[in-house]
Protein backbone atom coordinates (compact mmCIF):
# COMPACT_ATOMS: atom_id res chain seq x y z
CA UNK A 1 0.00 0.00 0.00
CA UNK A 2 1.22 3.36 -0.82
CA UNK A 3 1.06 6.40 1.90
CA UNK A 4 -1.24 8.18 -0.04
CA UNK A 5 -3.89 5.14 -0.21
CA UNK A 6 -3.39 4.78 3.31
CA UNK A 7 -4.05 8.33 4.60
CA UNK A 8 -7.19 8.25 2.41
CA UNK A 9 -8.55 4.87 4.09
CA UNK A 10 -7.76 6.51 7.51
CA UNK A 11 -9.71 9.65 6.66
CA UNK A 12 -12.39 8.13 5.23
CA UNK A 13 -12.60 6.23 8.54
CA UNK A 14 -12.13 8.55 10.82
CA UNK A 15 -14.89 11.04 9.21
CA UNK A 16 -17.57 7.55 9.62
CA UNK A 17 -16.28 6.28 13.10
CA UNK A 18 -15.83 9.89 15.33
CA UNK A 19 -19.53 11.06 14.85
CA UNK A 20 -20.85 7.75 15.58
CA UNK A 21 -18.25 7.50 18.67
CA UNK A 22 -19.39 10.82 19.59
CA UNK A 23 -22.66 9.71 19.34
CA UNK A 24 -22.11 6.68 21.59
CA UNK A 25 -20.67 8.96 24.08
CA UNK A 26 -23.66 10.41 24.49
CA UNK A 27 -25.98 7.80 24.71
CA UNK A 28 -24.02 5.92 27.38
CA UNK A 29 -23.65 9.60 29.28
CA UNK A 30 -27.57 9.74 29.52
CA UNK A 31 -28.18 6.27 30.23
CA UNK A 32 -25.78 6.53 33.93
CA UNK A 33 -27.69 9.94 33.96
CA UNK A 34 -30.67 8.46 33.89
CA UNK A 35 -29.73 5.32 36.05
CA UNK A 36 -28.74 8.03 38.55
CA UNK A 37 -31.79 9.82 39.05
CA UNK A 38 -33.53 6.49 38.89
CA UNK A 39 -31.53 5.60 42.27
CA UNK A 40 -32.87 8.78 44.00
CA UNK A 41 -36.45 7.49 43.84
CA UNK A 42 -36.08 4.10 44.60
CA UNK A 43 -37.03 3.25 48.63
CA UNK A 44 -34.15 2.13 50.75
Amino acid sequence: MSTALLDAVVKKNRVRLIPFMLALYVLAFLDRSNIGFCQTDLPD
